[in-house]
């Protein structure tokens, strides 16, 4: 997450940097009158305004990334997933299998594990199922007996 938002901070920066440089520039050409440096000048803002528009459209997509990590995390905070608790399947029978959303860049996601929870197999959260009452029964007969 702190890379993330220190990507945004450097992102911003140079676009700060590049507004500016767009602005004197525009100031500069106000001011020229040599036909030549003019046409020169005009190639330079328009090189420059593209990178404005890549740069803007990156601190967006990141801005997206934050949001989705941010609304990740809190889910799975709050989410009632937690290590070692057997999951009920009898309401998910009838649910067909969920489509696989598009795999994301590595170095973009951190690993959650409530999401690695999520993606296992039922079968393999599953496998004590019922084993303690079982369990509790057997001690109890060869408590009275």
């Amino acid at each position: 997450m702190k890379r993330l938002e220190k990507k945004r901070e450097e992102i911003r920066a140079h676009l700060a940097q590049l507004r500016k440089q767009k602005r004197e520039l525009k100031e500069t050409l106000l001011k020229c009158t040599d036909k030549g440096v003019l046409a020169s000048m005009e190639q330079k803002l328009k090189e420059i305004d593209e990178e404005c528009k890549i740069e803007e459209s990156r601190r967006v997509d990141l801005e997206l990334n934050i949001v989705e990590v941010k609304g990740n995390l809190k889910k799975a905070e709050a989410g009632p997933v937690t290590l070692g608790t057997a999951v009920d399947t009898t309401h998910l029978e009838s649910v067909g299998p969920r489509p696989k959303a598009a795999a994301p860049t590595p170095d973009c996601t951190p690993v959650n594990s409530a999401t690695a929870l999520k993606n296992r197999p039922l079968s393999v959260m599953v496998t004590g199922k019922g084993t303690v009452l079982q369990k509790a029964k057997e001690w109890e007969k060869k408590g009275t007996s």
